[in-house]
């Protein structure tokens, strides 16, 4: 991808590349919310209703296809949202901070390619949590930096192929 250096951050993130032809629609939750500057990956409840990846997600379905801020209605299943189901879809996502380190060198952000990682939630935006490899959910493909500071700089991810939605059916 070669895409690593940017001269300013996005106004939001999501799908950067990759194919949008298997969009599902699917019923989402209650009181769903997505930031401009956040992830919106997704999995199923219980109910077969749409919630937003967190760190306990095991399986992540895949990316809500939903430009801008949104936070949905207090009544779960009044909303459906279009759900891109691609593995091959590569997603811009900001890199969590963390205790490890607040941003990250170049040899370090170079290290992180290939490796797979979990995403985290912390005020209503999701992150990638390149510290926290427990469900290995998406997997690394790229970086980008804007300069050094917290928030400078974020990951390409795509869905993990062994961690979509593979529940069965018994």
């Amino acid at each position: 991808m070669a895409f690593r250096a940017a001269f300013m951050r996005p106004l939001r993130y999501g799908q950067v590349s990759g194919p949008e032809n298997a969009i599902q629609e699917y019923e989402a939750s209650a009181s769903i919310v997505f930031s401009n500057v956040s992830g919106r990956f997704v999995a199923l409840d219980a109910s077969q209703q749409l919630i937003i990846g967190v760190a306990a997600t095991t399986e992540l379905l895949g990316a809500v296809v939903q430009g801008g801020a949104y936070t949905g209605p207090t009544t779960a299943g009044r909303i459906v949202l279009p759900v891109n189901l691609s593995v091959d879809a590569v997603y811009l996502l900001p890199i969590a901070v963390s205790s490890i380190a607040a941003s990250r060198t170049e040899t370090q952000l170079k290290a992180l390619i290939g490796k797979t990682c979990d995403v985290i939630v912390a005020s209503d935006i999701q992150y990638a949590a390149v510290d926290l490899s427990t469900r290995d959910v998406i997997q690394i493909v790229d970086y980008v930096v804007w300069g050094t500071g917290i928030g400078d700089q974020a990951v390409m991810v795509r869905l993990v192929p062994g961690k979509i939605g593979a529940t069965g059916v018994v």
